[in-house]
Parts: C-alpha cells; sequence; structure tokens
C-alpha cells in the first residue's frame, strides 16, 4: 500500500519573481504525521535535501520553485511554490 503525502510550504513574498528566497516545506502524511528523511528534489532531479525529525526542510528557490518530494512507502508528489 502506498500512502498520500501532504506538504504545507511558507514562502516569503518576493520582491521580484527571479529573485532566490527560502522557502521551508513541511512533509505530513494524509493523518497530519510529520515524515522524517522525505527526500525534496528541484526538477532536474537534484537532491536539496531531506526533512528533519519534525518533517521539515528549508530550501532557496526562484519562484515559481518547481520540487519533487518523496519518501519510502509514499507516492512522489510534485508541488510548485509561488511568491
Amino acid at each position: 500500500m502506498v500512502g498520500a503525502l501532504a506538504l504545507a510550504a511558507m514562502l516569503p513574498a518576493l520582491s521580484s519573481l527571479s529573485a532566490q528566497t527560502a522557502a521551508t516545506l513541511t512533509v505530513e502524511d494524509s493523518r497530519g504525521a510529520a515524515l522524517a528523511g522525505a527526500a525534496v528534489e528541484d526538477s532536474q532531479g537534484k537532491l536539496l535535501g531531506r526533512t528533519d525529525a519534525e518533517g521539515r526542510l528549508t530550501v532557496a528557490c526562484a519562484a515559481p520553485c518547481h520540487l519533487r518530494v518523496g519518501t519510502e512507502g509514499f507516492t512522489e508528489r510534485a508541488v510548485e511554490l509561488s511568491a
């Protein structure tokens, strides 16, 4: 059985869409439990990092920011973060 990933993202307002800013993601399962160790990649598949014990990771990206998030036992999810 494959679970569902839920994401919450906080992206500060950008003065320019091409400017890089820090975005903090929280990765949870469908029940709201944090998923530690989830891989977050950019659209080219480069690993940007893994979530911490609270399911959080902060990445630098320019809006719109295209990411892929996945972890064992869950379907990978593509997300777009925008200002």
